[in-house]
């Protein structure tokens, strides 16, 4: 059993213990918490973890929810006890968080229970498969759960977005040329079932969108699609796609990852 208090400092997954000073602590947890669900790619081996965001906004983006973390084998307690201020603001407002990471996706049934300080815990369930991950918890007044159900990133697929920086024919031209060239280059449409795959969501109408949506400039379409490694030059792909980007770059931003994040 181990059992340590942890703050989140920079960014998710990094994690360290640590005494507090008392100019430090920043007050006692007042909203209630998200709780979302995310599987990172983009190393060299796929990890999971749970991100936990205040619903309050505080005048720093940086500042972290304290919290106290008891795991064993398959049973996971964590207590959130209060806000935690960083001695240098970030200056733009945003949720205090914390995060917790798996550091190995290892299929099963894992207890959970999640509380503020001395109330009620919101208890259950979150079940790791080869498909993906679930959440079935209490309701609670203290936690709001984001995203009960994620799908793991599915092997053979091509994701990403492509910008126009104007509304001009032009750009719209350059969209469905870019959209074409991915079809010559014999990538076809997947048939994911509707969901969350941490990076992006698709809808009941098969319509993709980014998974931080709010963020995303106007003018930006999401897509996912499936590519065929027996058909498909990768080396050839990559290429097309650079050359694309490199002549339109004044009119059009495009970002495309694979399955395991790697960057075309």
């Amino acid at each position: 059993m181990k059992k340590i208090a942890i703050i989140a400092v920079v960014g998710l997954g990094f994690l360290f213990s640590c005494s507090l000073d008392s100019d430090e602590f920043q007050g006692p947890i007042t909203s209630k918490i998200n709780v979302t669900m995310l599987e990172d790619v983009s190393g060299e081996d796929p990890f999971f973890q749970i991100l936990f965001e205040s619903t309050n906004l505080y005048e720093c983006s940086n500042y972290n929810i304290l919290m106290t973390v008891d795991a064993e084998e398959n049973k996971l307690d964590i207590v959130f006890n209060e806000i935690y201020k960083n001695s240098t603001c970030r200056s733009e407002t945003g949720p205090a968080y914390n995060v917790y990471s798996f550091s190995k996706i290892v299929n099963g049934t894992y207890n959970l229970s999640l509380k503020v300080k001395d109330k009620p815990a919101s208890t259950g369930t979150l079940v790791i498969s080869d498909t993906g991950y679930t959440l079935d918890m209490t309701e609670s007044d203290d936690f709001a759960f984001v995203n009960p159900q994620v799908y793991r990133m599915p092997e053979g697929i091509l994701w990403g977005s492509i910008q126009k920086y104007s509304e001009s024919q032009q750009s719209n031209t350059l969209v469905d040329n870019f959209f074409d060239l991915l079809s010559d280059n014999g990538l076809a449409d997947t048939a994911l079932v509707k969901g969350d795959y941490t990076y992006f969501l698709i809808d009941e109408e098969n319509k993709v969108s980014l998974r931080r949506a709010n963020a995303t400039p106007a003018g930006t379409s999401a897509f996912v699609f499936y590519l065929d490694e027996d058909s498909v030059s990768r080396s050839n792909l990559k290429i097309a796609i650079s050359d694309f980007r490199g002549k339109y770059s004044q009119y059009v931003k495009v970002d495309v990852f694979d399955w395991i994040g790697t960057i075309y």
